[in-house]
C-alpha cells in the first residue's frame, strides 16, 4: 500500500479539528420549566445529543490518533527501507 505520510499528517489534523469542533458545542441549558413535559423531552433530547455528540468526539479522536501514527509508521518504514537499500547498494 502507498500512502504519503503527509497526507496522512493533514486527514489526521483534519480529524483533531473536527474532534474539538464536536467538543466545544454544547447543548443549551434546560428549557422552560422542569415539569412541563415538552420542556423534559427536549432536555432529554438535549442530553441524549450531547452523549452522543461526546461519544463520536471520543471516536473521532481515536481515529486521529491512529492516523497520525499510521503517518510516522509509513514514514519510519521509507526511512528503514531507503536505509536498508542504501547499505546493500554500498556492500556491492
Amino acid at each position: 500500500m502507498r500512502a504519503a505520510s503527509d497526507e496522512l499528517l493533514t486527514t489526521a489534523n483534519g480529524w483533531h479539528g473536527m474532534t474539538a469542533q464536536l467538543i466545544s458545542t454544547a447543548a443549551p441549558s434546560s428549557m422552560g420549566v422542569s415539569g412541563q413535559p415538552s420542556a423534559a423531552a427536549v432536555n432529554a433530547v438535549h442530553a441524549g445529543v450531547a452523549a452522543a455528540g461526546e461519544a463520536f468526539a471520543a471516536r473521532t479522536q481515536i481515529t486521529a490518533v491512529k492516523t497520525a501514527a499510521a503517518s510516522f509508521a509509513y514514514t519510519n518504514t521509507d526511512s528503514s527501507a531507503a536505509d536498508l537499500l542504501n547499505a546493500v547498494i554500498e556492500s556491492l
